[in-house]
């Protein structure tokens, strides 16, 4: 059996920012018990996750709709503000810097969302919460460091977005993930 390519559609952080990411990562490590540290290159903020386009539309089509999205939405700022985690907190899922974003952020994933769901994806049903992945998967072990993840401030990592991509999934690789197109914001239908 073939094994069919995911996609998914994303902010990437100016490679600055994802290299203080990963530096705030690399202090972390030692101290975080996670079995997959996401590399310097992934770093990016999920808009909408597709899955296999097979039996949707094929990738050039995925592309002229999401230059749609971008021909209508204005470039924005976000701020990276704190380091979180996902599950448990004796055992964490997933290791996070939250995104501080204006409204446009959220206005930006809800129009990629509704123009994709009416071409055939699956509509989000869970609530949008912006962050970036530091690190996944638990080793199983007991969370032995002390850091307050919550309150850790990110030392002034904004940035402003004039684009979001396309991506492509290549999980045996590093980096894994692989913009096949880059789409600029174009601030509305007259610019």
């Amino acid at each position: 059996m073939v094994e069919q390519s995911h996609y998914f559609v994303a902010v990437q952080p100016p490679l600055q920012v994802r290299e203080q990411l990963k530096k705030d990562a690399e202090a972390l490590r030692p101290h975080a018990p996670f079995k997959h540290w996401v590399h310097v290159n992934d770093y990016h903020i999920t808009l909408k996750f597709l899955g296999s386009i097979r039996g949707v539309m094929n990738e050039d089509g995925l592309i002229d709709v999401l230059k749609e999205a971008a021909q209508a939405t204005v470039p924005f700022q976000v701020r990276l503000q704190g380091i979180h985690t996902f599950g448990p907190a004796h055992a964490p899922r997933v290791l996070w810097y939250s995104v501080q974003a204006d409204e446009a952020l959220s206005q930006l994933q809800q129009f990629v969302d509704d123009i994709l769901s009416k071409r055939g994806f699956t509509k989000e049903k869970r609530s949008f919460t912006p962050h970036v992945t530091l690190a996944k998967k638990n080793n199983d072990q007991p969370v032995a460091y002390k850091l307050s993840l919550a309150e850790r401030k990110a030392e002034d990592l904004h940035f402003s977005v004039d684009q979001f991509s396309l991506f492509k999934v290549h999980p045996k690789k590093a980096p894994m993930y692989e913009q096949v197109e880059a789409f600029q914001l174009h601030g509305g239908y007259d610019s």
